[in-house]
């Protein structure tokens, strides 16, 4: 009975990661599971926001999801193509021709100058490059919208 059960979660976890099927909701690159549904690009919150809905996300069977870090988000990055993400990425927002697709990731720092402002640093797959995103602001205003791909270990 163990061994048919064994079974029967490999065969579903086959079925429900996709195993490199484009049309799967999930991709797994460089031993990390990606999300790559469609909700990946109508996906745009605030940081905060982004942080939450990555901890609730039920996706592949799994519940464990996270925004990446910097150095996990450049592993899907590939700065030669329009949108900048390898080929295994199918699911992205449109480009507005503003470059305003921007990726969030986990990496916080804090520049100290005439005011402290807390940043991340975030990733615009139209620019193909890495930009610091203000995360806080001492003056209260409004926070930019950041796309969202979560993702987590296997």
């Amino acid at each position: 009975m163990k061994k048919l059960n064994l079974i029967t979660s490999v065969l579903l976890s086959i079925i429900l990661v996709g195993c490199g099927d484009t049309n799967s909701e999930v991709k797994t690159i460089n031993g990390m599971m990606w999300q790559d549904n469609i909700n990946v690009a109508n996906n745009s919150r605030t940081y905060q926001n982004a942080i939450t809905y990555c901890q609730n996300l039920t996706l592949g069977g799994y519940s464990n999801w996270r925004l990446p870090t910097q150095s996990e988000f450049n592993d899907i990055v590939d700065k030669k193509r329009s949108p900048s993400l390898i080929t295994e990425i199918k699911n992205f927002p449109k480009d507005d021709g503003n470059g305003t697709a921007i990726f969030a990731t986990s990496t916080e720092f804090t520049r100290v100058d005439k005011y402290t402002f807390g940043y991340i640093s975030a990733f615009s797959i139209y620019e193909g490059r890495w930009v610091n995103n203000m995360i806080k602001d001492p003056l209260n205003r409004g926070y930019e919208p950041l796309y969202v791909r979560c993702t987590r270990d296997i």
